[in-house]
């Protein structure tokens, strides 16, 4: 019997994803990039996944691609990945948020969704996803955008992200490893845009509240209570008929990157 895993900020869980419809819309936004990948490399491809969080995503490309290894630096969720999708294409493995444990050129592309805004040295990371990728590779990468989501000078309101990249900015760190990079926009329809941008608000309110920090030192299962409350505040209904209304073709990818609700960037080798 594979354990129970929380559901956190920083970690979907999809099966608490289906209770109210901001969950739902965040779980399909995620999703959305994995099928992308699916759409930009050929199936018969080696695709290394860092940071895979719950395990979900690389089990979804593991369905299609003929190799795929997850990479994650907490045990209990390697753990987790293995009992619930370790497959005979789909393999995790733990890591030290460091060095990737893989020989020069050994994967197609290399795929790291929400996961740079949380990285120390982006330096490295960058380096090790092109040093693993065989040369004609592809990295791709998301992060939230903060164009949207910060005021100019302001910090992440994220307890978790110790920064948050506009396009320019997540640009220049790429361009230090890789010459061809593009960088584009991830949209949700009118409707999630604005619910998005409604969110994001009442996370900043929060946040300025908060002059003592007492997010931070919450335990994780009362920041949760916290979040869910919030969460709700700008939920427009529970009910099965508007949580089932979304779907992952809600969501497109654009050239224009300033408006979306991520940044998706695909970097050549």
């Amino acid at each position: 019997m594979v354990k129970e895993m929380l559901k956190t900020s920083e970690r979907l869980v999809p099966d608490k994803m289906q209770k109210r419809v901001n969950d739902r819309v965040m779980y399909l936004r995620h999703l959305f990039a994995y099928e992308y990948v699916k759409k930009s490399i050929t199936c018969d491809s080696s695709i290394l996944d860092m940071g895979f969080g719950e395990g979900y995503g690389t089990a979804n490309l593991g369905s299609y691609f003929k190799n795929v290894v997850g990479l994650e630096v907490e045990k209990k969720a390697v753990q987790h990945a293995i009992k619930k999708y370790q497959s005979e294409n789909c393999r995790y493995r733990i890591y030290n948020g460091r060095e990737v444990p893989f020989e020069n050129e050994s994967f197609d592309g290399v795929i790291s969704f929400q996961v740079i805004e949380h990285v120390l040295d982006t330096e490295r990371y960058v380096c090790e996803a092109r040093r693993v990728m065989k040369t004609g590779g592809v990295l791709i990468l998301t992060t939230p955008n903060r164009a949207i989501r910060l005021d100019s000078g302001q910090k992440p309101w994220n307890r978790f992200h110790l920064r948050e990249y506009g396009a320019v900015d997540l640009r220049a760190v790429l361009k230090k490893n890789f010459s061809d990079v593009k960088i584009f926009g991830i949209y949700g329809n009118d409707k999630l845009q604005k619910m998005e941008l409604a969110r994001i608000q009442t996370a900043k309110v929060v946040a300025r509240l908060d002059i003592f920090g007492l997010r931070d030192i919450m335990p994780m299962k009362v920041r949760q209570i916290v979040s869910n409350i919030i969460n709700n505040i700008q939920s427009p209904s529970k009910s099965d008929e508007n949580i089932e209304q979304f779907e992952i073709d809600d969501f497109h990818v654009s050239e224009s990157a300033e408006g979306g609700m991520d940044l998706l960037a695909v970097c050549k080798k």
